[in-house]
Formats: structure tokens, C-alpha cells, sequence
């Protein structure tokens, strides 16, 4: 998702936040701003499975949006570091497959 947000110019609006009115913001810029973040948080939408938009239908902008589903999706706590360091460890490279594709594995654990 990183990487097509990335490749629309949309990414800087989802990791910034809200724009704040200051001297030297013009309306023009935050309307442009606006206008980023509601595309950034269109496809963050159109990604998503229809059972998990309620997650974020409901807020406001792209930042709010990626940091909602963050949050749910993306659990920190100590159970789930330990089941992803043990999957880590455990994994093995499958019968048939070359290095690379294990190895591409590997990072998406990491």
C-alpha cells in the first residue's frame, strides 16, 4: 500500500497529518492538501475488504484513516511479537523453491 501511495504523490499526506494554518499556507495549499488526502484516503478504501471499511469510513483524511487501520490491524503486543519471532525462526525453504523466493519470505517476516 506504502508503494502505490508512494507512486501517486499521495504517501507524504498519509505520514504528515493535518495541515496547519500558518503564516505562509495559503488556502490554495491546503486545498490542495485536502484534495490529497481524500485521493490517499480513497485508495486506502478501495484496498480494503468490504467487511473492514467500518474501521475507517468514519474518519477524517487519509492520516486518520492509515493510522486507524494501523492500529487495528497491526497489533504490537508481546503475543503476537513472540508468534512472528517463532514463524521467523521456524521457516523453512520449501522443496522446489529457489533462494530468492525464501529469502523474499524471510523479509516479510522480518
Amino acid at each position: 500500500m506504502q508503494m502505490v501511495l508512494g507512486e501517486r504523490d499521495l504517501w507524504e499526506v498519509v505520514v504528515s497529518g493535518e495541515v496547519k494554518v500558518e503564516e505562509g499556507v495559503t488556502t490554495l495549499d491546503q486545498t490542495a492538501y485536502k484534495r490529497k488526502s481524500r485521493k490517499a484516503k480513497a485508495v486506502i478504501c478501495l484496498a480494503m475488504e468490504d467487511s473492514q471499511l467500518p474501521f475507517v469510513r468514519s474518519v477524517s483524511g487519509a492520516f486518520n484513516a492509515w493510522g486507524r487501520s494501523e492500529d487495528h490491524f497491526e497489533k504490537t503486543s508481546l503475543a503476537n511479537k513472540l508468534f512472528l519471532r517463532r514463524h521467523f525462526f521456524t521457516t523453512m525453504m520449501e522443496e522446489g523453491d529457489d533462494v530468492l523466493s525464501h529469502i523474499n519470505k524471510l523479509k516479510t517476516l522480518a
